[in-house]
């Protein structure tokens, strides 16, 4: 087993000799409630900006019981139409340099600010690949438009070809200069477009092709200037980047350009890691939404296959908020519930850095208290008052509360996946040979599950991804409105398992899919 700093060794080694990419583990978590006052920071017009509603002890109205409220958001903009008011305008750049610079005389609303622009803007030292790949690809070929393409959304105050969710990484050596890289920060997979199509910050990014991105940026440059090479990669690979091959082809003055921006990596990494054929084919099977972190061409590989939806980031109650409500002392971050905290769960993403060491628990409290102030925005044309008086009636009825007692519909403890039906192979996360020890163990400081948490139930009218591994596009699947489930028994894209409710009654079902979208 590799130790960490060999896997960043190998990492660093890794990094785009030829357009190669490395991915590291974004912050991860999952799914607030009615009643929007007006947006404190959008522009007239604008759909309100969501406070949340974390209901009153004993509120008919609130699935979960007794909850504590949430922390205080400073009065951030973390859902808007306008993309600027939720990057507050510019002011993020900036705010931790004036945070740390006293934190003891900080505002909440100032160490919020700073951990907001750590989610859209740090890389924590973590190495990545070279900017002028990346920039040059988002910036010149329409194929890629700034990798909107890819499902990244486009920064209005940053650079040219440099999305929000690509940040500055580590330097990368060369034998002759330091090169500046790019890397992925949280906002790349947990920062999209609602149903409606406001901005949020905690939205999963379920348009974000991270499998076609990543086979862009490790095969495209030799398909670019060895076309015949082709028949050595996994076809659907190459059909995923055919569209960036055939602009090459059709404006040869990119060929000559994209060769200029490569020649300085020439000798820098001359180890890269690549994939083989049946990785490729992995990758290519990814739908938008979905990714395994785990696996090459990152450092770390945990030897299975298990691409996983990304999460949302809205209601991650702190851990004694659950123990408060009976369940166990954790906030089960992750879909095996494996980190009990953000200020866990934080630490083992910057291992990762090249200066690790520096990112104490104290530099990270302003990201970890941001998150916890996230909240899902409100359904703003939320199904009418019968429909859901209705479904809040069948949802007692059928008990969905056994699994969903926590805060905002969450569990109170890990589920043994036999008990939920799903994918098995989420059983094998970070353990392939079910032996109990993780790998690479650093990832896992708190150990393994072996099962599947409760994900919380808000912000459901906003998402088309359920079950750990996306498997299912609706609440009206999920409650097998469209048909009997599984409709694929392959691991690990299956979507068997959460049959409850599936023998209720149509109308039952359907009611109860109204209740849960107004959650």
């Amino acid at each position: 087993m590799r130790t960490k700093a060999k896997e960043r060794k190998f990492l660093l080694r890794g990094v785009l000799y030829v357009a190669l990419i490395s991915f590291f583990v974004a912050c991860a978590a999952d799914s607030s409630g009615p009643d929007e006052p007006a947006d404190s920071s959008g522009e007239p017009g604008d759909p309100p900006n969501d406070p949340g509603d974390p209901g009153d002890p004993g509120d008919p109205g609130n699935p979960d019981g007794p909850v504590e409220e949430l922390p205080d958001d400073g009065g951030l903009t973390n859902t808007s139409s306008s993309l600027e008011a939720v990057l507050e305008g510019g002011e993020l750049l900036g705010a931790c340099d004036r945070y740390f610079a006293d934190p003891t005389s900080a505002t909440h609303r100032e160490m919020l600010l700073c951990g907001k622009e750590m989610f859209f803007y740090e890389g924590f030292d973590i190495p990545g690949f070279p900017t002028e790949i990346a920039s040059f690809l988002g910036d010149r070929l329409t194929s890629v438009a700034g990798w909107t393409a890819f499902g990244l959304i486009e920064d209005p105050y940053g650079r040219p070809g440099v999305p929000l969710g690509m940040v500055d990484g580590a330097p990368m050596q060369t034998a002759n200069d330091s090169l500046p890289t790019l890397t992925f920060g949280c906002a790349s997979c947990h920062f999209g477009r609602t149903a409606d199509g406001r901005y949020s910050v905690g939205q999963p990014n379920q348009a974000y092709d991270y499998g076609g991105q990543t086979l862009a940026l490790m095969i495209l440059a030799e398909l670019v200037f060895q076309p015949e090479m082709a028949v050595n990669h996994h076809p659907g690979a190459v059909a995923r980047i055919q569209p960036i091959l055939d602009e090459f082809e059709a404006q040869s003055e990119l060929k000559n350009d994209f060769l200029w921006v490569l020649l300085p990596l020439l000798g820098a990494a001359p180890d890269a890691p690549a994939l083989d054929i049946e990785q490729e084919g992995q990758y290519a099977s990814w739908k938008a939404g979905t990714q395994d972190p785990v696996m090459p061409p990152v450092g770390s590989d945990d030897r299975v296959h298990l691409p996983l939806k990304i999460p949302s980031l809205w209601h991650i109650p702190e851990k004694h908020t659950v123990a408060a409500s009976g369940g166990v002392d954790s906030s089960m971050i992750g879909w095996g519930g494996n980190s009990s905290s953000m200020a866990m769960m934080l630490p083992t993403f910057v291992l990762l850095s090249d200066n690790d060491t520096t990112w104490t628990s104290e530099r990270l409290h302003p990201l970890a208290a941001y998150v916890y102030s996230l909240r899902a925005p409100a359904n703003l044309t939320p199904p009418g008052a019968d429909r859901v008086a209705r479904g809040e009636q069948v949802y007692a009825d059928l008990e969905c509360a056994s699994c969903h007692a926590g805060p905002y519909g969450s569990g109170l403890r890990i589920f043994d996946l036999d008990e939920v039906g799903t994918d098995p192979r989420l059983e094998r996360f970070l353990d392939a040979d079910l032996d109990g020890i993780p790998e690479p163990e650093y990832l896992a400081p708190e150990g393994l599950s072996h099962g599947v948490k409760s994900p919380r139930l808000r912000g459901l009218w906003s998402l088309d991804m359920f079950l750990h591994n996306g498997s299912v596009t609706s609440l009206e699947a999920l409650l097998c409105l469209e048909g009997p489930r599984p409709t694929v028994e392959a691991e690990p894209l299956s979507d068997r398992g959460h049959d409850f409710g599936c023998d209720a009654s149509v109308e039952d079902r359907e009611a109860l899919v109204d209740y849960l979208r107004s959650l």
